[in-house]
């Protein structure tokens, strides 16, 4: 506002002034919006120009893909060929390792013939391991060797894409960056502008059309074309390198010759105490093959004695065995079942039983007459068929057999005297009963 409005305006009253004060301020908010305006028409070109800029280095950029990307896949099968070659010499290691611990368990007591012939067997799979190291060592120098000179050529094809190289396209971005910057704080400007003016006037202050996003604008025109170029640059380089040093594989080499070393140490002190414990053994042979001939004759002249005395026992057993059995079958022809009748001549308390079915002599046999209850008619009486008597050990084997024989009874009767049928189904004098 200038000073002679500013004095009409004191001079018209607050109202006035306010008035005149807000008109100053929607043209200073008109003044900045045409700003805002040209900054971004600013944008845009210099945004076009880095896209010129940028559209070269890229088209130089492929053109460096094609030349070193050759190089780069030399490189990386070089590199991983490297570590194989580091790999398999671990894995040699560890197999020796493995054998060293194996040679000195079998050679920890004394080297017999197994253990000196496991002994030369673990030697032998060391000389051939060794072998096979040469030649992984031999062959990681030379891919290393390889490794470093397509490294050097790549950096001879990278030596113009130096800092230099994309120091104008990255002042342009930086420049482009300030004015973004700007840009934003222009926004915010104007914002704060269109509130104080809302709060004089008490009118609102329209607001402008959609605003571009400036943050993705930025991250769209710029950033992400310098990410980009930075990403190929760095694989342009082909950083893929061996994980071990030539100085560790030629490390793990010399730890697996010292463990070749010491196998080869303890396999030959092995055959070398097997050899001469085996010349003991041979001029020892005589004594030891007359000390084992006089121990195969005493113990054929035991072996002879035990079995004479077996002989003997078998033959008074068999004739213990023989009596025992005849006096069974005499037992068993002479043995009867009490009379039957009203005046019986026998209480079955007298002559060679006790009770009925349970003879005093051990070796004699049972007898039972039993009756057969396996068939029932159409009132559900068994059919009463009085059976043989058959012969028993015990009261206890001739209970198991009754009570097997009625076990598919639909009501089991006591064995003895029966309550149910007032029939007796075992003569015997004590009951059987069935569980």
């Amino acid at each position: 506002m200038t000073p002679l409005a500013l004095i009409f305006a004191l001079a018209l009253g607050p109202r006035a002034a306010f008035a005149a004060d807000a008109s100053g301020m929607l043209l200073d908010y008109a003044a900045a919006r045409e700003k805002r305006d040209a900054l971004h028409t600013e944008i845009e070109r210099r945004i076009a120009l880095f896209n010129r800029e940028r559209g070269g280095l890229e088209d130089e950029l492929d053109a460096l893909e094609i030349r070193g990307g050759v190089l780069c896949r030399e490189k990386t099968a070089a590199a991983e060929a490297v570590d194989r070659a580091a790999a398999a010499l671990r894995s040699l290691q560890s197999d020796a390792a493995a054998r060293l611990k194996s040679a000195h368990s079998v050679s920890a007591g004394a080297c017999g013939a197994y253990a000196a012939r496991a002994a030369h067997r673990e030697l032998e799979f060391g000389r051939a391991y060794s072998t096979e190291a040469i030649k992984q060592l031999k062959d990681a120098g030379i891919l290393f060797a390889r490794v470093d000179e397509l490294e050097l050529a790549l950096k001879e094809e990278l030596a113009p894409w130096s800092a230099e190289k994309t120091a104008y396209l990255r002042e342009q971005a930086a420049s482009i960056g300030m004015l973004f910057t700007e840009a934003l704080q222009r926004r915010d400007a104007e914002r704060v502008s269109r509130d104080e003016i809302a709060r004089l006037t008490g009118a609102a202050v329209p607001e402008p059309g959609p605003e571009r996003d400036l943050d993705a604008w930025r991250r769209q025109a710029v950033d992400s074309p310098i990410a980009r170029i930075d990403a190929r640059l760095e694989a342009a380089r082909c950083p893929r390198r061996p994980e071990n040093t030539l100085e560790e594989i030629v490390g793990l080499g010399a730890a697996f010759d010292s463990r070749i070393d010491e196998l080869v140490f303890v396999a030959g002190t092995c055959e070398r105490t097997a050899g001469d414990a085996l010349a003991r053994d041979l001029a020892d042979a005589p004594r030891v093959a007359g000390e084992i001939a006089a121990e195969e004759l005493a113990y054929e002249a035991e072996r002879k004695r035990h079995l004479a005395r077996d002989l003997e026992d078998w033959k008074r057993r068999r004739a213990r065995e023989a009596r025992r059995i005849a006096q069974q079958r005499r037992f068993a022809e002479t043995m009867r079942p009490p009379r039957r009748g009203i005046f019986p001549k026998g209480d079955g308390l007298k002559g060679p039983w006790l009770v009925w079915g349970a003879q005093s002599d051990a070796d004699a046999p049972i007898r039972l007459r039993l009756t057969d209850v396996e068939a029932f008619d159409a009132d559900g009486a068994p059919y009463k068929r009085l059976l043989r008597p058959r012969p028993f050990r015990d009261l206890k084997s001739a209970a198991a057999w009754v009570c097997e024989r009625l076990a598919d009874v639909r009501e089991r009767p006591v064995l003895g005297h029966s309550a149910q049928y007032a029939e007796e189904i075992v003569s015997v004098s004590e009951e059987i009963r069935c569980e």
